[in-house]
């Protein structure tokens, strides 16, 4: 059983708890029933007395919430809003209860009294920024405990801020509301327990009420956040708390007067930043409202990603818009790659200042925003920074599992009319439009295979072919596609709850020439005969399976038990390589990357290493560059897996493609290829220019961990380099002191692509084209 917390926050005079509750492991289903209490929560944490535990304590109101992410961890035929929940509890009821502690518990099965404690987080919007709440002279403070999982702790501080500063002249007032026993004689700055030496000028306004007032120029504490410490006749300390939400922040001494998390005034003394009060989503632009204490210097905005940048202009007054259409590399696309996205402010000045959110807007985040081009989250980030979650437009009954099996069983399978027609092309699961599927579109039209055309797109930032229609992966138009489809054309696996048509024929293209073992030849599927039959459960799907090349036609039959046929005419992806329009392919695409037609290009294309997805490869690729002539340019690219995890490359003279969407146009740009294991190794043979490996971690890359089909060290076409310097060395003298292929070049040209000449589309297609009649 779980239960997980996906957002709190303070809304008026309540608490809502939001989040959803799953039971039986894996199978992850809704509970027989949900109930949530507020309970006491006591030094040994224990549910063995259920009943008794839930007796002592206070049962909120609940009301459904259907997150749109409990899809993705409650399986089909459960009822979502059994799951997914919204507790509210009455402030006033955290103050009244005997309990000066109290945790809150969930009974999922009503018969057994069965309960759990919120111990799992969601992201950043669950508890991780909730603050303190000081209201009626009592402070309720939030704690998070890995055991327990949310608890609130209710305290009565001594001192209160009595309503918001006020600025008069050159100081800023900050009237006080004290306990009757408690009569400070002196105040000055906290930091971490220890009293700043520079007082506070402690005073009585003439209706008797005590006041501090702070100068606004003169000394003050260090960088830092420092609170208020009054020091009664007895020498008590105690910190003065804020009662009031109705204010800020208030400029002073290079820093900020303002309500902390945890209920204190602080003074904050730190690195500039820049506070927003709203966000907002329509019509394809993201709109941030800066607060009124945002700088007034403020040029413009900027959401950085990964692998993409974002820029928001003034738009009116404190708003800055931010178009999410943006140009990618070869085409304008209407929102940035999924991921995490950081505000930052740009002032006049050139320096870049974190966007912040405000006590109001911090509140309420998780913010969803939805648009026609993006679904969008705004997060409080653990460092205090907004931050935005992009992904596809999907709603809430396209996302997780439990949708992919209903859309996948309404739109595919032998229950559905015959498919007619229609083409649908999918490479790398939608992270990019390349590869096989699409470079046989054309050569399909070509044959008159019948439309419509659709590829799969990740989301609203991938690139696509004009003679196709793109759908998102996952998405209802996405399984409509697919099961109105007569040809279905993959570079990987079906996706899962898919059931094909008896009229319909699946092309698996695959993705390469294979060097590391695939399938059931990987060490861990070793004479495992369930492992073979999961593989061949999946292959037997396939109508036809394209080889490059004999060699890959017998490991591929054997490393996914596919006993259909195969077509051994070549790579359609490799086609520009050949032939009449190889020269202004190479052109182009060095134009399209800003590359001079003189330079030295270098593509440097590993494999990925399944410990680190994110990272590129070894190579230091800054050390590299400073190691060649100032001409040589070096164009990274990291394995599809690195696409939506790593980030690009920022040093001088490299140019990270990892993003860029067609592998064939940087081949056909670059001058060498640098590799280590990956299947481009094949590809790049066509172009007949020299390839050289970086291979630091051979022996435990391929001897002893995934294992490969031949001694690449043998048989490769060029030197398998260990170091930085011998790799630099080798490509000074392949690029500028001539080269020609070798016997052992011909050889591999011979026997790993002897049919990427230009024709393997058409050959291909023409195929296909004949089994569809």
């Amino acid at each position: 059983m779980r239960a997980d917390l996906r957002a709190v926050h303070w809304e008026g005079p309540e608490l809502h708890v939001e989040g959803w509750v799953t039971v039986d492991g894996r199978a992850r289903k809704a509970p027989p029933v949900l109930r949530v209490f507020m309970v006491p929560a006591g030094d040994e944490q224990s549910f063995d007395d259920a009943a008794t535990l839930l007796a002592a304590g206070t049962e909120l109101r609940t009301e459904p919430a259907p997150w749109l992410d409990v899809n993705g961890f409650v399986d089909k035929n459960h009822d979502l809003s059994s799951a997914a929940f919204r507790a509210v509890c009455r402030v006033q009821d955290l103050c009244d209860s005997p309990h000066g502690r109290v945790q809150l518990v969930v009974q999922y099965d009503r018969k057994a009294a069965q309960v759990t404690s919120f111990t799992h987080r969601y992201g950043w919007g669950s508890a991780g920024h909730l603050q303190a709440l000081v209201v009626s002279g009592r402070r309720l403070a939030p704690e998070w405990s890995g055991e327990r999982g949310l608890c609130l702790v209710r305290s009565s501080p001594a001192a209160f801020a009595d309503g918001p500063p006020q600025a008069q002249g050159e100081q800023i007032v900050v009237p006080l509301r004290l306990v009757p026993d408690f009569v400070p004689v002196s105040a000055g700055w906290s930091l971490e327990k220890a009293s700043c030496p520079v007082p506070l000028d402690l005073s009585r306004s003439a209706d008797g009420r005590s006041e501090l007032r702070i100068g606004a120029a003169g000394h003050t504490p260090a960088s830092g956040s420092w609170a208020i410490a009054l020091t009664g006749g007895d020498g008590a300390r105690r910190h003065v708390h804020w009662n009031s939400t109705d204010w800020e922040s208030v400029p002073v001494s290079g820093g900020a007067l303002e309500r902390g998390t945890g209920g204190l005034v602080r003074l904050t003394r730190a690195p500039r930043r820049c506070p927003a009060a709203e966000v907002t989503l329509s019509d394809g632009r993201l709109a941030i409202t800066l607060a009124a204490t945002a700088p007034d210097s403020v040029s413009h905005l900027l959401l950085r990603g990964a692998r993409t940048e974002l820029r928001g202009e003034r738009a009116e007054a404190s708003r800055f818009s931010i178009p999410l259409a943006h140009r990618a590399w070869r085409a304008e696309v209407d929102a940035p790659p999924s991921g995490g996205y950081r505000a930052w402010a740009v002032l006049e000045d050139g320096d870049e200042v974190p966007v912040v959110l405000t006590g109001p807007l911090s509140a309420r985040t998780p913010l969803p925003l939805q648009d026609p081009s993006a679904a969008i989250r705004a997060e409080h980030a653990p460092d205090g920074q907004l931050y935005f979650d992009f992904a596809a437009p999907l709603g809430p009954d396209e996302r997780g599992r439990s949708s992919r099996r209903s859309l996948a069983s309404a739109w595919t399978g032998p229950g559905r009319p015959s498919p007619a027609g229609g083409v649908f092309l999918e490479s790398w699961y939608g992270k990019t439009v390349s590869d096989n599927p699409p470079a046989l579109l054309e050569a399909l039209q070509a044959e008159g295979v019948p439309g419509p055309y659709y590829v799969t797109v990740a989301d609203r930032s991938v690139e696509y072919p004009a003679q196709a229609e793109p759908v998102i992966a996952g998405g209802r138009a996405y399984w409509q596609a697919l099961g109105a489809s007569r040809l279905v054309v993959f570079n990987t696996w079906l996706p899962g709850g898919f059931r094909r048509h008896r009229d319909q024929y699946i092309v698996q293209t695959w993705h390469g020439t294979p060097l590391k073992a695939l399938g059931a030849d990987v060490p861990h599927r070793r004479g495992k005969p369930e492992a073979v039959e999961r593989l061949r459960k999946g292959s037997r799907e396939w109508d036809l399976l394209l080889s490059q090349n004999p060699y890959s036609t017998e490991i591929l039959r054997r490393a996914y038990a596919f006993e259909g046929e195969v077509a051994e005419t070549g790579y359609p992806r490799n086609d520009r390589l050949s032939g009449s329009g190889r020269d202004a392919l190479r052109a182009r695409a060095r134009a399209d990357l800003g590359l001079a037609p003189e330079a030295a290009v270098v593509l440097y294309a590993p494999t990925f290493r399944p410990e680190a997805k994110g990272s590129l490869g070894p190579l230091d690729t800054a050390g590299l560059m400073a190691r060649l002539p100032k001409d040589a340019v070096l164009l990274a690219r990291g394995h599809s897996v690195t696409l939506r995890r790593g980030k690009d490359l920022g040093s001088d003279r490299v140019v990270d493609v990892t993003s860029y969407p067609e592998p064939a146009d940087l081949m056909a740009a670059a001058d060498c290829l640098v590799t280590d294991y990956s299947s481009i190794m094949f590809d790049f043979a066509v172009t007949g220019r020299p390839i050289l490996y970086f291979t630091p971690d051979y022996e435990d890359y391929l001897e002893t961990g995934r294992g490969g089909y031949f001694d690449l060290a043998a048989e490769a076409p060029g030197p398998l380099l260990r170091t930085e310097s011998a790799l630099a060395k080798a490509l000074t003298d392949t690029l500028y002191g001539g080269w020609a292929p070798s016997e052992a070049y011909r050889r591999w040209q011979r026997e790993f692509v002897p049919h990427d000449d230009g024709e393997a589309a058409r050959r291909l297609a023409a195929r296909i084209s004949a089994a569809l009649r």
